[in-house]
């Protein structure tokens, strides 16, 4: 990035304040609009997919789901997420249960990723499969404990019974 002219340091300003993500999202968009994605993103000094996801949530989340965001009830990570599924209605009913505290944020990778493979699927659904996966419903069953060495019935008396159980022994692992 070259020296910044005003505009650029106040959104940076804005960007490292703790003013709400919303409010840096749609002030990232009207630059971008202005100078377009990578040039807004070299002037500003920021990666063009940090620039993505703050324009995305201004112009791609639903309204309410903005509204959820401003007000505390989503977080920006959330947000960012949502706005990969076409569509407010879907976005909507994929974030209902993060709304109303069904889901916690740390799924919602997940449950996104799941709502976008089957978009026919209503979100009860994809919120099951989401928890099937991270309680590990997907792995294979572990296999079968190993079962122990039979032990030797009698214990050799003699060193010629002796060396032939050794050999014995080594016969059977050989064959391993």
């Amino acid at each position: 990035m070259t020296h910044p002219g005003p505009e650029e340091t106040r959104l940076l300003a804005l960007y490292r304040s703790d003013a709400p993500r919303l409010t840096v999202a749609r002030a990232f968009a009207r630059y971008q609009d202005a100078h377009g994605q990578r040039e807004a993103a070299r002037r500003l000094g920021i990666t063009a997919g940090a620039l993505y996801h703050y324009v995305s949530i201004a112009t791609r989340l639903a309204p309410s789901l903005q509204a959820a965001m401003e007000d505390g009830r989503l977080t920006f990570k959330e947000c960012r997420a949502l706005t990969s599924l076409p569509g407010h209605q879907r976005q909507y009913e994929v974030a209902q249960a993060f709304l109303d505290g069904r889901l916690s944020s740390h799924r919602i990778e997940r449950v996104v990723s799941l709502a976008r493979r089957n978009p026919a699927m209503p979100a009860e659904e994809v919120y099951k499969m989401a928890r099937q996966a991270n309680n590990n419903s997907y792995l294979p069953p572990p296999p079968p404990p190993l079962t122990p060495a039979p032990t030797p019935t009698s214990t050799p008396q003699s060193p010629d019974a002796l060396a032939a159980a050794v050999l014995q022994l080594a016969g059977e692992l050989e064959k391993l």
